[in-house]
């Protein structure tokens, strides 16, 4: 005979719940600001492109995974985690930006509305996974 399962106490409960923020939170900023690292050359569309394409893909592993384990607070550690990597998006392409103001240095390929349109896009889309994934898990 099968033993009924124990429900989970508040205790472990919460512990979960904070580890799964903490740990999307983490993961997932170092996922968005790590390919800014790679790619030296970040005055090209392409440059920027293909490090925010790839920003994208290393976060939605660890911000999928911990949206399922971790629930609700999974997905707000993830979208949490992004919204810090899109800070550190938004200064870095302003800090590329003021090479326009500096003659020895390249001129940016793209217009200054990237500033904020990169990081919006980068929060966008992780909210829509994270809502995707939340109703499909059925927890909304």
């Amino acid at each position: 005979m099968a033993k009924p399962s124990q429900p989970i106490d508040m205790d472990k409960q919460m512990l979960l719940g904070c580890s799964a923020f903490v740990a999307a939170s983490f993961l997932c900023y170092f996922a968005w600001v790590g390919p800014w690292f790679l790619w030296p050359d970040q005055h090209l569309l392409s440059v920027l492109a293909k490090v925010t394409v790839v920003g994208f893909g290393l976060s939605v592993l660890p911000g999928l995974f911990t949206t399922l384990r971790g629930g609700i607070a999974g997905g707000c550690g993830y979208l949490a985690g992004t919204m810090a990597g899109a800070v550190f998006v938004h200064l870095r392409i302003d800090q590329v930006l003021l090479g326009r103001l500096i003659p020895q240095s390249p001129i940016p390929e793209y217009p200054d509305s990237f500033s904020w349109l990169v990081p919006g896009l980068m929060i966008g889309s992780t909210a829509l996974v994270v809502l995707v994934t939340l109703v499909w898990k059925k927890e909304l």
